[in-house]
């Protein structure tokens, strides 16, 4: 079938596909406002209250059209019929039933994007996203504004409209949650999750390709509008150019020529896989895969079983799936725990570690060699620049064993363990006599159970008693409390301490200044907080003067 050039056809296509931009602009969003220790609260309203909004717009415009004459009467029907289509019906219940839901969603996302500081009200959400509609509608907004606060409402508004009103039609909130990009709490918090953050710091066709495994990876068939299914993908290779074939009561299986898979049509287009065509033959028009949709179909196609990406892919979400489910069964977190994925993860960091270590040993030896050769012969080298590169080695292998254990603690389920101990571990690794706890908490009267991942809870605290003694701490005081239904752990030094300007920046990735920086904080933090839905903070020690790291953690229910 020759689509382009030829009479009768009309093809559509953005130069720009829009969801992948806009996915990647709300992560972002969300990593900035973790950044700047901020909370995102997630839009709370309803597909029914927007809808109710929209319809109550539409009956408003019928009302003050009531008036007319009859041909005009005739004229408003014809319009409200469309507006109605537009609004109400495109896209049918697959991708969320019309344009009403994502225009609010995009509205009220920008709407809480604006904000320098604090969060916006859930009303005043609600406020903004009623007028928004309003407005579109053509409708006066139920607001008393000033002539610049309209201005500034037509304008959000429309850039709001200018994202959703042409086909394809997706709800990009709704499509970061189906594919755990983005997780909302029980408090009604938005984050950026593990797999969400990766793509945020990926662009172009990897940013792509990370998204397309992710999608298959959590595909559960034909029928799912949000991920893309695996027979879905192969029919794409095997059919480059296909005409489209909407389910109905008398579905029966489609012939050679049409594409089976209708429910994922307007999300494939939306990511600029595939791009539209139009033909008076064919009412319901087709699809022809793009260059840059084949090349990735492709290659997402061709990954080996063992490709590190997908064994890094399966274990995020298979992690993510514990983390939701503490609260479940033991034995059906254990059996997610065995995940074959995480499994393959873990082997293929085994591997890894192997190999680096393979490399770095005879370095190492050859290094060792050299040096006593040259302190055997009485030559003369940098005594600094010999130290510097026995650290190295040290660090690197080091390095190799912290990662190993962590990789290795994610085939464990999330499961209760006394916090006490965990705390005379990591003393017991950081070794030194740095560290110590304090001796009304060595009697064990206060230990209660916490729920989550004890071997990563253990390097946590690890990295607080290393990032001390990097920044000239001489010692480490640990002392635990219970407060209602968490335990708070304090973690003191007599460092230098770190200035109150930088103390929600040094959990930052990367971020990294001595004296006082650390660069295990950012780790610390999403341990504490990702893993075990606890809490962090830094202050100034009170009683040795330097860095206070305050945590709190949920005590497991019955052991508080």
């Amino acid at each position: 079938m020759v689509i382009d050039g030829q009479p009768g056809v009309v093809a559509k296509l953005q130069s720009m596909a829009l969801l992948p931009q806009r996915l990647r602009w709300l992560v972002r969003q969300l990593l900035s406002f973790e950044k700047a220790n901020r909370r995102f609260a997630a839009p709370a309203f309803r597909s029914a209250w927007v809808r109710a909004r929209t319809l109550d717009g539409l009956r408003a415009i019928e009302t003050q059209r009531a008036q007319l004459g009859e041909k005009a009467r005739d004229e408003a029907k014809n319009d409200l019929e469309t507006l109605h289509r537009t609004w109400c019906s495109v896209g049918g219940d697959s991708v969320g039933g019309g344009r009403d839901m994502p225009f609010a969603h995009e509205v009220a996302l920008d709407f809480i994007s604006r904000f320098d500081e604090g969060e916006p009200s859930q009303a005043a959400i609600e406020r903004e996203v009623e007028a928004s509609l309003r407005f579109q509608l053509g409708l006066e907004p139920d607001l008393d504004l000033s002539t610049i606060d309209r201005l500034e409402l037509e304008s959000r508004s429309s850039e709001a409209w200018a994202r959703v009103k042409d086909e394809p039609v997706v709800d990009v909130w709704a499509y970061a949650h189906e594919i755990r990009f983005v997780r909302t709490n029980a408090n009604g918090l938005a984050h950026a999750t593990p797999v969400g953050r990766v793509y945020a710091e990926l662009s172009g066709k990897e940013a792509l390709r990370w998204l397309l495994h992710v999608e298959i990876e959590q595909s559960v068939g034909e029928l799912a509008p949000w991920c893309l299914d695996k027979e879905a993908l192969g029919w794409l290779l095997k059919h480059p150019i296909g005409r489209w074939r909407e389910f109905g009561d008398d579905y029966e299986p489609a012939t050679s020529a049409e594409f089976p898979y209708f429910a994922q049509r307007q999300h494939l287009e939306a990511l600029g896989i595939l791009k539209h065509w139009e033909h008076e033959a064919y009412p319901e028009g087709g699809y022809q895969l793009l260059p840059t949709g084949a090349e990735l179909l492709n290659e997402v196609s061709s990954a080996a079983a063992d490709d590190p990406k997908l064994g890094f892919i399966r274990t995020l979400l298979a992690d993510q799936t514990l983390v939701t489910l503490q609260g479940a069964e033991e034995p059906m977190r254990k059996a997610l725990a065995k995940n074959t994925g995480a499994e393959a993860a873990v082997r293929l960091s085994r591997a890894f570690v192997h190999e680096i270590r393979n490399a770095l040993t005879p370095a190492q030896h050859a290094f060792g060699t050299v040096r006593d050769t040259a302190r055997s012969q009485a030559l003369e080298l940098p005594a600094h620049t010999l130290e510097k590169v026995e650290r190295g080695f040290e660090r690197t292998f080091a390095f190799l064993e912290r990662q190993l254990r962590m990789t290795e603690a994610a085939l464990q389920p999330p499961s209760p363990f006394r916090v006490v101990s965990a705390i005379v571990e990591a003393i017991e690794a950081a070794n030194g006599g740095l560290a110590q706890l304090e001796p009304s908490n060595r009697d064990n009267s206060v230990d209660p159970s916490v729920i989550g991942y004890r071997e990563r809870l253990v390097l946590a605290f690890e990295n607080l008693i290393r990032n001390a003694q990097e920044a000239g701490a001489k010692r480490v005081l640990f002392a635990l409390s219970l407060k209602k239904s968490e335990v708070v752990i304090q973690v003191d030094d007599d460092g230098p301490g770190i200035p109150p300007d930088k103390r929600t920046e040094i959990f930052s990735p990367g971020f990294s200044e001595k004296p006082g920086g650390g660069r295990g904080l950012p780790l610390v933090k999403d341990v504490v907080e990702d893993e075990h839905n606890g809490r962090i903070a830094c202050t100034q020690s009170d009683s040795l003067g330097g860095a206070r790291f305050t945590i709190g953690i949920p005590v497991a229910r019955g052991t508080a």
